[in-house]
């Protein structure tokens, strides 16, 4: 089929160094960040155009934070040495100091099994945790980029999440109150194809993963089925403008739950040093189950002390719902759930940490 070259798709442009400023003006105000880098394109161009902006704005006198460059070998597949030599290689080129961290998770693959893609995140995640507080970093930067965030929408649309998981992934959080570190995702608004075009544009090749093609996992068959949700009008620009106005939605649903628990009169007197609070069950019942769900979420995770905890291992949406349900009826209970015992009578819901669980 001939194509009108007016209709043809236009070749994605490399991003220009006046448009790094947008994109990473916000990391301004951390100390030092670290720059996950695996070897594949999103997180190489990340890496090349975070320091062309910080040497650009060192250049003009601005205070910039430190950078270091971090690669995780997980010890799964054999090309993964060279990759992260690779990486190393880039890094020097750029005056990036840059570190392998080396685990093993290859014991888990014995005997016929495998490791999901969740294990080897989780695994990654604490150990750019821990890499992070010992050479004093205070954000963990990654190239998550707008397809990235398409999928994520779609894979937890597929699990029937609420607002909060349709929003996707936040531009930035906190990864541990405890060691205050923020990941940041400068890129989610940014194109793989424009990314890809950055690296073209100056000869830098980069290292895919492979089962990133391995229809096995969720997210692979996803980015497999795109160009068939582009037909019909899901196409990753349209699916990542969705989710950043459900995370405007979900930002005004925290912000009026907060509204309403501070409403309520002599909330702070119930607090005995962040360990008990008490609500006035009546009110609590008036309230949308959205706002309990929030409220108990926000609760329980101050009251256990857990609230750190939760910015990588979120409270159980089911069980919060669950008991948000009970709290709405009339027939006292008690519950334990995240290290706090929920008490509810006829008048009151009260929230303590659970007998034996580790102070604040």
């Amino acid at each position: 089929m001939l194509i009108d070259p007016q209709h043809a798709p236009k070749a994605a442009l490399p991003i220009a160094d006046d448009e790094t400023d947008a994109l990473f003006d916000g990391l301004l105000s951390f100390n030092t960040l670290l720059v996950a880098v695996s070897g594949g394109r999103d997180s190489l161009a990340l890496l090349l155009l975070l320091s062309r902006w910080h040497d650009r704005r060192k250049r003009a006198g601005d205070n910039v934070p430190a950078m270091h460059a971090l690669t995780v070998n997980h010890g799964i597949r054999p090309e993964a040495q060279e990759e992260a030599a690779h990486v190393a290689t880039v890094s020097a080129r750029l005056q990036v100091p840059h570190t392998t961290l080396e685990l093993n998770l290859s014991a888990e693959t014995a005997h016929g099994g495998h490791v999901s893609q969740k294990r080897a995140r989780d695994a990654r995640y604490a150990a750019l945790i821990t890499h992070a507080s010992n050479i004093g970093v205070d954000a963990i930067v990654t190239g998550h980029q707008r397809e990235d965030q398409a999928e994520t929408l779609l894979m937890r649309l597929a699990r029937g999440s609420g607002v909060r998981g349709l929003a996707g992934m936040a531009t930035s959080r906190p990864l541990s109150v405890d060691n205050h570190i923020t990941l940041c995702r400068p890129l989610l608004d940014v194109s793989r194809q424009r990314l890809t075009a950055t690296l073209e544009a100056v000869g830098t090749d980069w290292r895919d993963d492979p089962s990133n093609e391995n229809t096995a996992f969720e997210r692979a068959r996803l980015a497999a089925a795109q160009h068939t949700l582009d037909n019909i009008g899901l196409t990753a620009t349209s699916l990542s403008r969705t989710s950043t106005r459900l995370r405007d939605a979900d930002d005004a649903l925290d912000w009026a739950t907060r509204q309403a628990l501070r409403a309520i009169p002599d909330l702070n007197a119930s607090w005995y040093a962040a360990a008990w609070a008490a609500l006035p069950r009546a009110t609590v019942r008036s309230w949308p189950r959205e706002f309990r769900v929030r409220a108990l979420e926000y609760l329980v995770s101050a009251v256990s002390g857990s609230f750190g905890a939760t910015a990588t291992n979120p409270l159980s949406r089911s069980r919060l719902e669950g008991l948000a349900a009970r709290i709405g009826e009339e027939a006292p209970f008690t519950a334990t759930f995240a290290g706090c015992r929920i008490m509810a009578t006829e008048h009151a819901v009260q929230i303590c940490r659970e007998l034996g669980r580790a102070g604040p």
